[in-house]
């Protein structure tokens, strides 16, 4: 898959990166924390981000379908 992505969502830049993975406080999993209600916290997988290089504008997908199979349960 190629580092860039379709054109940015707020400037229309067609310069957007995908970074592959996004390191928070949950190691180097990778894995991300979600607040998936009020209160509750899971852990819900693994996401990429597009990143636009002229704004800034930053999206995060999920990356892991069996995380998207999870949010449909919780």
């Amino acid at each position: 898959m190629p580092a860039t992505v379709r054109a940015c969502s707020v400037c229309g830049n067609e310069d957007v990166r995908r970074v592959n993975r996004v390191m928070t406080g949950g190691g180097m999993s990778g894995a991300t924390f979600l607040a998936l209600r009020w209160g509750q916290i899971s852990s819900v997988g693994r996401f990429e981000a597009h990143v636009c290089r002229k704004c800034g504008h930053t999206e995060l997908y999920l990356a892991d379908t069996e995380a998207l199979e999870k949010l449909q349960t919780e």
